[in-house]
């Protein structure tokens, strides 16, 4: 589908937005404990050693945060992407009905609980094709 394809896009390119600003963040963090670590500390006071120490923890829980804040945030998208979906297959599904008049739709996976015994009663292709002229349309009146 049309509108699955441009969401994942969307998705994909976030991640790599934020996986590029987290990897830059750890370079920039690595050359800064290289540098504390290959400092010559041999007169250095007990409160530089100290404060460099505290540098280089901060820098791990900022980078840890970081992470963290980058992972929740792309579950987030990723729940709010399939949200968006499903509800426009089911908002379909609601129209399309109206005519076929089914008494049952099944979703159906590869690898799923349901499989297909009869190939002539899989309206799949006739879905995705009404789901992307429906995604087309409605990008047209925008």
């Amino acid at each position: 589908m049309i509108q699955c394809a441009e969401k994942n896009k969307r998705f994909n390119s976030e991640a790599s937005r934020l996986e590029s600003g987290l990897q830059k963040k750890q370079d920039e963090a690595r050359q800064r404990y290289q540098e504390l670590m290959s400092k010559d500390q041999t007169y250095s006071t007990k409160a530089e050693m100290e404060r460099d120490e505290a540098e280089l923890r901060d820098l791990m829980a900022k980078l840890q945060q970081m992470q963290a804040e980058g992972e929740e945030r792309m579950s987030r998208m990723e729940a709010e992407m399939l949200t968006e979906i499903s509800k426009e297959l089911e908002d379909y599904l609601i129209a399309y009905n109206t005519t076929a008049g089914f008494d049952y739709i099944l979703s159906i996976q590869s690898g799923g609980q349901i499989w297909v015994g009869n190939k002539g009663l899989d309206i799949t292709n006739e879905l995705v094709t009404g789901l992307n002229a429906r995604h087309r349309a409605g990008k047209g009146a925008k």
